[in-house]
């Protein structure tokens, strides 16, 4: 700074981050900060701000707002000097550290660290030793976030919980009854064909509180803090007060310890389709430790050791759950209103139909829609309670004789083989990851082999979804006289859930002009699934 300012006239800013507080208590910066101050005091400078960014890391990429706020007065002109512990608290990415010696260079402040000295961003030494320290500090980042990659797989493989077990348990690791009986009961009706959206709507019509209802995490902090709608539900001051804690840099763990040792209590959401459909396809549900590299699992990753802790269903529906929720196809989750949308088909373009109703009349069809850019007619539409009877009573037909036995029987058997087949594209997956580990495999064919075996598991996967999905909603069906009175007790979904099952399509014929009434004949035979 080459004496250009009396030192008493250096304005100075400290920053002081630290990645992980397990004590919540943001003491890791109160110690930065008090050997920072130590250094501002000994050169006789003037402190003006101190920007504090608790429990987050630089290298995770995540938003650091004390960080930006620190950037932004840099860059007004309005700091000379920025304090910090080591360089490694400002970066541990290239990019932001390109973005830091720009903007520093070109406002002329000192970067000065209590344990790497002064950084001289002005000479191009300077600015080489601040990438040099860069780049150790993201070397030792990657370094770190192998070993606890490694650590992390190492328990999984060992069935230890990688923190809470989540809904259904308790702290201690003991299954919570009566969220159990939730999860069995979501678990048998999912895999009887309903709907996600159907099952979240009548849990939140009972009033089943969610995951975690009325506790305070970072989620429900930052939501709160940015969702209108959610800020709402929270007293006024307590919405400032998390808005100005999170502006000011605190750990948002420790606002959420806070808030709930005063007794405030979290705004709770209700049951969706994605949040229901996380929660029961967890592997720890059934006595699973899950691994997933690069993430905690959260039922995405592959069921690798039985659990130290009492399972609440069996693996085997934890797989078909996942494979039904996880099948190309897979409805949306949004309320069933029109039993044969998809199933019909225009009869003079071939584009499956969709369910309409009439805002003004209420009455109901089904139509072939023409939009811009899709190959469809536009021109056949049929009333959707006459032809709903005439497919429903195919339907039962086939439900109420002996062939429905035999349908079951093959599609189990389709199922059976395609679970075999994925059971052997897995092994074959493994052979080679043996191979590869012990130098029987060169890298150039695992690169060839990999893509295939990928592609061929993925196919088998999704093959299998579709199918288990079929097996699953045909299983839950009565046989014989008892069906007519399932029907008619069944809901919407349920019964969508069978024909899907059972029929490929239906053909509409266009109909003739002049005719306003139904007319059976242009309904073609259901095309059954094989």
């Amino acid at each position: 700074m080459g004496g250009e300012k009396p030192a008493r006239n250096i304005r100075a800013v400290i920053y002081a981050r630290i990645s992980m507080d397990r004590e919540g208590a943001g003491l890791g910066v109160e110690r930065q900060s008090a050997d920072c101050r130590k250094l501002i005091a000994d050169r006789g400078w003037q402190l003006t701000e101190a920007y504090y960014d608790n429990d987050i890391s630089a290298y995770s990429g995540r938003l650091r707002p004390s960080y930006r706020r620190m950037l932004g007065a840099v860059a007004a002109g309005q700091v000379d000097a920025v304090i910090a512990w080591h360089t490694d608290r400002l970066h541990r990415s290239p990019r932001e550290l390109e973005e830091w010696i720009e903007i520093c260079e070109r406002n002329g402040v000192a970067t000065v660290t209590v344990r790497a000295g002064e950084l001289d961003l002005a000479t191009a030494a300077g600015r080489m030793v601040a990438r040099m320290l860069g780049a150790a500090a993201r070397h030792e980042s990657e370094q770190k976030s192998e070993r606890v990659s490694r650590a992390r797989q190492q328990a999984a493989e060992a069935g230890l919980a990688h923190g809470p077990l989540g809904y259904g348990f308790n702290v201690d690791q003991t299954i919570n009854v009566d969220q159990a009986e939730i999860i069995r009961e979501v678990a048998a009706r999912i895999m009887a064909g309903e709907t996600l959206y159907s099952v979240a709507s009548d849990l939140n019509g009972r009033a089943v509180p969610i995951p975690g209802a009325g506790k305070w995490t970072w989620r429900t902090l930052r939501r709160v803090a940015s969702d209108d709608l959610l800020g709402m539900r929270v007293a006024g001051a307590v919405r400032s007060e998390i808005v100005q804690r999170l502006g000011d840099g605190e750990a948002p763990g420790r606002i959420a310890s806070d808030l709930t040792r005063r007794g405030v209590v979290a705004p709770t959401g209700g049951w969706r389709s994605a949040n229901l459909r996380q929660m029961i396809i967890r592997g720890s549900l059934c006595g699973y430790r899950e691994w997933e590299p690069g993430g905690r699992g959260h039922g995405k990753g592959e069921l690798v050791a039985h659990g130290t802790w009492t399972a609440i269903i069996s693996r085997q529906e934890t797989e078909r759950l996942r494979e039904l929720l996880n099948a190309p196809g897979r409805d949306s989750g949004r309320a069933v209103k029109h039993l044969l949308s998809g199933v019909l088909a225009c009869g003079r373009c071939g584009a499956r139909m969709g369910g309409r109703t009439d805002s003004r009349s209420g009455k109901r069809n089904y139509s072939c829609s023409a939009q811009p850019g899709m190959d469809r007619c536009g021109k056949v539409a049929v009333r959707a309670e006459p032809v709903e009877a005439l497919i429903e009573a195919s339907v039962l037909d086939v439900l109420s004789r002996s062939a429905i036995g035999e349908h079951r029987t093959h599609v189990a058997g389709n199922e059976s083989d395609l679970r075999k087949e994925l059971d052997a594209a897995r092994e074959t997956r493994d052979l080679l990851v043996a191979q590869l580990a012990r130098g029987e495999l060169s890298t150039r064919e695992w690169a060839t082999a990999r893509p295939l075996l990928d592609s061929r598991i993925k196919q088998a996967q999704e093959e299998l979804g579709a199918t288990s999905n079929a097996a699953g909603t045909l299983a839950t069906v009565p046989s014989g006289k008892r069906v007519h009175q399932w029907w008619k007790d069944a809901s919407v979904a349920r019964r969508r859930a069978v024909i899907v099952a059972l029929i490929e399509r239906v053909e509409v014929a266009p109909g003739v002009k002049g005719r306003n009434w139904f007319d059976p004949t242009r309904i073609a035979p259901p095309v059954w699934r094989a």
